[in-house]
């Protein structure tokens, strides 16, 4: 029997020993009880099952040894031979418990670089945490506060970890996806080709839209730019009406200017058929940058504004003719908004002008900037054709999309942000949302580690 071999078996040998008794412990004692409960039980089973998969975890560690063969190892860097130094052990956090791998560590005196395999080959990286767990406090860190997400780990899998381990493995993650997309942006720059389609089908419809939240960070409240990039159905309503809802929704989050985030959005929608699809569709709030930074990447998009912050300067019109929250006031806005859901923005547009004539100079002023508005993005505000031609003319994806991902977890009460941390948990919740999350996690490299010598 081998060396490897020996060591197996006597792994196996000690833990199957461990279990026995465990488990006629487990059973002596329940026979002997009159009054045990099923949560009691299950405590006991749940925590002794945690301390033995610790075990089992090491014994499977040591089976797998340090990394240290008969074969010269090269170093990653050069190539060249590399020099066995000594065994240094690591603490390391996992699901079930820590544990200490013994690992050996080489030398390169031609790069003075220091080299770990077995680092590599367990998927360790510069950090105490294994890979189940990092991914396990990134997955609660997303949905809940630090310390939650701690107590969170505590409660379900008997895992002690503060907030500052959290709070790194987030960073470090988070961090990661945020690099991740400008390092895709400047290889499509740079190589001036688009990424490829990742659907199966092109969409018939594609919609791209977005909008701007804030995040209150450190230096003061710091706009968030978000996208989401979707196709469309059409659902049946008991009344005998068409729905039209949102499918297969992915976003896009970035705290840098808006020339940079339309980079990272067209890159999205290219991965989503951008280049493919029967037809584009830009929907917007309005705001210029939208429209000369987002629409030109597309062929011929149609273009339209989001009706309902169309109805946000209806009422600054209304409010501005017969104050705020009267009678009056509701009855103009409900009228002008019908008009301009079933008869376009001519139709609001002349009962704004027929209004300006005799009003005050402060409400004129008021009604012709509003005019001005509808009058501008008229050609991207004919609801009634768009609406019988089956469109979405509403953003309510993106406004979704800018409480989801920013709203329910960088707004909540007392919050004040780092930009890193903000920016990590941000695009932490994204990937999430958008059902990349194990695509990422399959593909992200932990390893990427190196050792200098010390001086």
């Amino acid at each position: 029997m081998d060396h490897t071999t020996e060591r197996a078996e006597k792994v196996v040998e000690e833990l199957t020993g461990q279990f026995g008794k465990m488990l006629r412990r487990w059973v002596n004692n329940s026979s002997e009880s009159e009054t045990a409960t099923l949560d009691e039980l299950e405590e006991t089973v749940r925590g002794g099952l945690h301390s033995l998969g610790n075990k089992v975890l090491q014994g499977l560690i040591d089976v797998v040894g340090t990394g240290k063969t008969a074969d010269s190892v090269p170093c990653p860097r050069c190539g060249e031979s590399m020099a066995f130094v000594r065994y240094q052990g690591k603490w390391v956090q996992t699901l079930l418990g820590t544990i200490r791998p013994e690992r050996a560590y080489f030398h390169c005196a031609e790069c003075r670089q220091g080299h770990v395999p077995l680092d590599h080959q367990l998927g360790l990286g510069a950090d105490s945490l294994s890979g189940g767990l990092e991914e396990a406090l990134c997955l609660l860190a997303a949905r809940m506060p630090l310390e939650e997400a701690a107590d969170t780990l505590r409660r379900l899998l008997l895992l002690q970890a503060d907030d500052n381990t959290v709070q790194r493995a987030v960073l470090r993650v988070g961090s990661e996806l945020a690099a991740l997309q400008k390092r895709r942006a400047k290889q499509a720059w740079q190589r001036a080709q688009p990424p490829k389609m990742e659907v199966d089908e092109p969409p018939e419809r594609l919609y791209i839209t977005v909008d701007g939240t804030t995040a209150h960070l450190q230096e003061g409240w710091k706009e968030v730019k978000v996208g989401a990039i979707y196709e469309t159905e059409q659902v049946s309503q008991p009344d005998g009406s068409i729905d039209i809802r949102a499918v297969r929704i992915t976003y896009v989050v970035s705290f840098e200017e808006a020339q940079t985030f339309a980079r990272h959005v067209y890159l999205e929608a290219a991965r989503r058929g951008l280049h493919h699809a029967q037809e584009v569709v830009v929907l917007g709030d309005g705001a210029e940058w939208i429209w000369n930074r987002i629409a030109p990447f597309c062929d011929r998009p149609v273009e339209i504004v989001d009706f309902y912050h169309g109805t946000e300067h209806v009422w600054n019109a209304g409010q501005a003719l017969y104050g705020e929250g009267t009678e009056e006031t509701e009855q103009w806005v409900t009228q002008r908004l019908g008009e301009l859901l079933e008869q376009g923005p001519d139709a609001l547009l002349t009962s704004l002008w027929t209004a300006s004539p005799g009003a005050p100079a402060k409400v004129k002023s008021i009604l012709g900037r509003e005019i001005n508005y509808f009058d501008k993005h008229k050609q991207r505000m004919q609801y009634p054709k768009l609406r019988a031609a089956g469109y979405h003319i509403g953003s309510g994806s993106v406004e979704s999309a800018c409480k989801r991902i920013i709203g329910a977890r960088l707004k909540q009460a007392g919050m004040i942000w780092t930009r890193e941390g903000a920016q990590a948990v941000a695009h932490l919740r994204a990937t999430i949302l958008c059902n990349r999350w194990d695509a990422f996690w399959t593909s992200y490299d932990r390893t990427t580690r190196t050792f200098r010598q010390a001086a």
